[in-house]
């Protein structure tokens, strides 16, 4: 069964597996936070710099799986493949949002 995708999800999505950084960057708010792996990335340079070197070290795609809205907030649940011992794995996004733009992203197993 197709699960409904929010569009600045999919956008999230289509942009990751497709390594479009600038697209990706503007997903986001000027100080946005995204945490991953146990550290804080805040603002557009320390975001922009953890995309590429996850991209680099990691070489991964993401296929979602769950979505689930709850007011501003999106919780996706995704597969993810890449170059990591246990590939693949599932990750879950927990976004929150204002004026269209991502705010927080919180990457947890």
């Amino acid at each position: 069964m197709p699960i409904t995708i929010p569009a600045i999800v999919q956008t999230y999505v289509d942009t990751t597996n497709r390594l479009d950084t600038e697209r990706f960057i503007g997903l986001f708010a000027d100080n946005a936070c995204v945490h991953d792996e146990g550290h804080y990335y805040c603002g557009i340079r320390a975001i922009r710099e953890w995309l590429e070197s996850t991209n680099k070290k990691y070489k991964f795609s993401m296929k979602p799986l769950i979505v689930k809205e709850s007011g501003n907030d999106i919780s996706m649940t995704a597969e993810m493949t890449g170059t990591f011992p246990g590939s693949p794995v599932k990750l879950q996004f927990d976004f929150a949002f204002h004026n269209n733009k991502i705010t927080k992203l919180y990457i947890k197993s």
